[in-house]
């Protein structure tokens, strides 16, 4: 992480990623990476259980125990000011495995989901040209459901993914990388203001 936009003394922001692809080296983990490379000091980033590890939902089973890797995710959740969900965009919607992720999170109660009132920030590459636009928009519709509070902008859609990033696997895009580093305090600001608006009694 770099010093940019860290104050002495700056109290540590918690940050848990999400990524939404299953593949190792897939172009949203490699912003992922990137990503955390270019934060504050001052910010503790993590990264969440594989989503892979959570098994396909079923009701019956979240009525009579909530699997393992899905309490495991919950509580990395609650342990964070804020969390990023990083994802592809697949056939113009969300990836199979991350919509479970989110339909096993509040099972089997809603109101006491982790991502209840939580800050929730979105990006994502993809090698097309839109980047995940419309991923993205369809993430925020099912996010309502879990009241979660999602920042409308910075917005990173990082499109042509085949193109930005070495043969290293290192973000080489300028334009990206200077949305990253206006990203981070925009995000920290955000949920600054969630954090006062519940402490008002506004939300």
């Amino acid at each position: 992480m770099n010093d940019d936009g860290a104050s002495a003394g700056s109290a540590p922001f918690r940050v848990l990623f999400i990524c939404g692809s299953l593949r190792k080296e897939s172009f949203n983990r490699k912003l992922i990476r990137a990503a955390t490379k270019l934060a504050p000091a001052h910010f503790q980033i993590s990264e969440s259980i594989s989503i892979g590890e959570i098994p396909h939902l079923n009701d019956d089973v979240a009525r009579t125990a909530v699997p393992e890797p899905v309490v495991r995710l919950n509580n990395q959740i609650r342990a964070v000011d804020a969390v990023v969900i990083a994802t592809p965009e697949y056939n113009y919607s969300i990836p199979g495995v991350l919509k479970n992720t989110l339909d096993w999170i509040p099972c089997p109660v809603p109101h006491e989901n982790p991502l209840r009132f939580k800050p929730v920030a979105l990006m994502g590459a993809s090698i097309g040209n839109f980047g995940t636009t419309r991923c993205q928009m369809h993430l925020r519709q099912t996010l309502l459901f879990h009241e979660a509070y999602v920042m409308p902008k910075p917005e990173i859609y990082l499109f042509r993914a085949l193109e930005k990033f070495d043969a290293d696997g290192a973000l080489t895009d300028q334009a990206t990388i200077d949305l990253i580093k206006a990203y981070w305090p925009a995000l920290q600001q955000y949920a600054g203001m969630v954090t006062a608006m519940r402490a008002s009694g506004v939300a």
